[in-house]
């Protein structure tokens, strides 16, 4: 979460421009930045070091504008990403892209689907199907 965007335990303001932390967390991190999105390298390059040596990926459910900037962020590291089709917003907008579609999606699509790194899943094909495709995805993809 941005540092901007949080509610501190120790803050005495009622700000509602602020969130609460999950209380139930024990640690958070707390990225420089005041506005939404602003976390989306941070989150990236973490994901990055915490999964050396290991296979990753970046899955994409539903999702608005600032999951566009964590996806972007996310396939700059190589990292390659899944993203499930009928689960709305910008996932669909990806898979089943319109005239009107955002130029920064056609690009995105444009840009990494050619080459692998963007797959399109779609969960309205039933359970076998979907693993027998995603099976066929991790066999073919290096990570």
């Amino acid at each position: 979460m941005p540092q901007g965007k949080a509610r501190l335990p120790s803050d005495r303001h009622d700000d509602d421009s602020l969130h609460d932390l999950e209380p139930n967390h024990t640690h958070f991190f707390l990225i420089p930045g005041d506005e939404w999105g602003s976390e989306s390298p941070w989150l990236a390059e973490f994901a990055s070091q915490i999964s050396v040596g290991c296979p990753a990926l970046t899955i994409l459910v539903n999702g608005g504008q600032i999951a566009l900037v964590d996806l972007k962020e996310n396939l700059a590291t190589g990292r390659p990403a899944i993203v499930l089709s009928g689960s709305g917003r910008l996932a669909d907008s990806i898979a089943t892209p319109l005239p009107e579609t955002d130029p920064a999606i056609l690009e995105l699509i444009q840009h990494y689907q050619p080459n692998g790194k963007l797959e399109i899943v779609d969960l309205s094909l039933p359970v076998d199907q979907m693993r027998d495709r995603l099976q066929q995805y991790f066999s073919s993809t290096s990570f």
